[in-house]
């Protein structure tokens, strides 16, 4: 800065010998987003991650409905279960007080 614009201008856009912080940040931006670049990279494997987690999430819904379903019968049987019991209670009942 104390040398001038000129100075910036050469740390900015460089020279025919060496390139500027310009031309760097271009290179490394390149390296960066080209085909097999390091973002690209990162996106793949953070969709690969996303695709497995939603497949894991897919196997247990199907292990929950499952679950579910199996609950739902244990409860219908249990339910059929008092009703026998409360009828017989009944049946009981009624032969007692008929003695």
């Amino acid at each position: 800065m104390t040398g001038g614009t000129a100075e910036v201008a050469k740390l900015l856009a460089g020279s025919t010998a060496t390139p500027g912080a310009l031309a760097t940040m271009s290179t490394m931006l390149d390296e960066y987003t080209k085909s097999s670049g390091i973002l690209l990279d990162a996106r793949d494997q953070l969709k690969a991650a996303a695709d497995r987690l939603s497949s894991q999430i897919a196997r247990m819904e199907d292990r929950l409905a499952l679950r579910r379903l199996a609950l739902q019968q244990e409860f219908t049987a249990a339910d059929a279960a008092m009703a026998r019991l409360k009828n017989q209670s009944g049946s009981i009942a009624s032969l007692g007080s008929g003695l």
